[in-house]
């Protein structure tokens, strides 16, 4: 399996600590947040990972290259101007080569601990496979999952609404989390970036997944559980680094 891994962020709210280590650098309980990561990577049969990069991109290339697991190749997409979510991908397509729906891309949240059973993502796998939406999303309803965006997911896991905006629908629902982690396919990134701005620079979920379910098209969601921290305030930095392992 390919994966690729968000590390081009500013951090702007953890600095001073940003101002010298991109925040996945940032040690989490004793080691660089991007070395779990990549283990959680390794443990879910990722074997190959790109990654972005843009602040500090030598100290972020090499915290990578030292926290590869053995038998994990890295390609480094480097942005001189930072493209967000949605421009990085599209992007750093000319590195990952052709993307099939049963050999889907699975995009990750650099800057997240994650605490999500690894091996559960050949079920996303295996449903994007065989529904073949434009993307499918790994959603939880653990209540400790703090929202990076709420999920309403209909029947067989459509999703109708992601932060509010998509379908209207009378059909019954259920409130959901996504974790920051996703399955896509060659479909989905010639989808976004026939819908970025002129610029290159733009978000998976507004010129992707919304754009994308107000057209009528596909996009699913899996609630396989767990939680992603989120270490973007220094609050919430100090918070996981404070709870046990």
């Amino acid at each position: 399996m390919r994966a690729m891994v968000y590390c081009a962020g500013l951090g702007s709210r953890l600095a001073p600590m940003t101002d010298t280590a991109p925040k996945p650098a940032l040690p989490v309980r004793g080691r660089p947040l991007i070395a779990r990561t990549l283990e959680w990577l390794c443990a879910a049969g990722v074997t190959e990972v790109f990654a972005n990069t843009h602040h500090l991109a030598a100290v972020m290339k090499r915290v990578l290259r030292e926290s590869l697991p053995a038998g994990m190749s890295l390609t480094v997409s480097h942005e001189p101007v930072l493209l967000g979510t949605g421009g990085g991908l599209c992007a750093a397509k000319p590195h990952f080569g052709p993307v099939w729906p049963h050999d889907p891309l699975l995009v990750v949240n650099g800057d997240a601990l994650i605490e999500s059973e690894p091996t559960l993502a050949a079920d996303l796998v295996r449903s994007h496979a065989e529904r073949r939406p434009l993307a499918t999303l790994w959603l939880s309803s653990d209540p400790r999952a703090r929202a990076l965006a709420n999920v309403d997911v209909g029947d067989h896991g459509a999703i109708l609404r992601i932060a509010g905006q998509g379908v209207v629908s009378e059909a019954r629902t259920t409130r959901t989390t996504y974790l920051g982690l996703q399955l896509v396919d060659d479909r989905f990134i010639e989808w976004l970036a026939e819908h970025l701005p002129p610029s290159g620079v733009g978000c998976v979920k507004d010129h992707g997944w919304i754009p994308a379910l107000l057209a009528g098209h596909a996009i699913d969601g899996l609630d396989l559980g767990g939680i992603t921290w989120d270490i973007g305030t220094p609050e919430r930095y100090a918070a996981v680094n404070a709870a046990a392992e």
